[in-house]
């Protein structure tokens, strides 16, 4: 009888032995599932961040193309705005200088409306040369941020008002 109580306790030890070794053996299945998911996850990882990387290159190298552009463009602006400053300041000078002559010299002589033309053309000519001297000023501004300064707008009022004064005039 104690021998069958010891076979049966062995038996009882052994069942559940083999129960643990059961429970055991499916969790290491989960396992090796889970860690061939993970192997996977990380292969799709690793080739989108490849993918990423080459995305990330192929945008810079876009971006360093369009910055050579843009730096090409910005200096043929400046040329250009260089060029037309200096091609056309000669000829205003000449003339308001011709402009100058004649009313030196035969104001005396024009009424004054002929004054008056004269007058507004050496005024136009000052206003050219001063937009030339923006432009060429322009042309030396690169991407930096300018200071912000107060302007007048009554003084722009009625330097346009000069400006446009005959032409209104006419039309009324």
């Amino acid at each position: 009888l104690m021998r069958e109580n010891a076979l049966q306790q062995r038996i009882a030890a052994l069942e559940a032995e083999l129960s643990h070794t059961r429970i055991l053996a499916r969790e290491h299945t989960r396992l090796e599932a889970q860690v061939e998911q993970l192997r996977v996850a990380n292969e799709r990882l690793a080739e989108s961040n490849r993918g990423l990387e080459e995305k990330v290159k192929q945008r810079t190298r876009e971006l360093e193309h369009s910055n050579a552009r843009l730096s090409s463009e910005i200096a043929e602006k400046e040329d250009f705005l260089r060029a037309v400053s200096h091609d056309l300041n000669p000829p205003l000078r000449n003339i308001s200088g011709m402009a100058a002559m004649l009313l030196i010299k035969y104001r005396e002589r024009f009424d004054e409306d002929i004054i008056h033309r004269l007058e507004r053309i050496r005024k136009n000519v000052e206003l050219e040369t001063d937009l030339i001297a923006e432009l060429l000023e322009l042309s030396r501004i690169k991407t930096r941020r300018q200071k912000m300064e107060p302007v007048s707008v009554g003084s722009i009022i009625d330097d346009l008002r000069d400006v446009f004064e005959e032409d209104l005039k006419q039309k009324q």
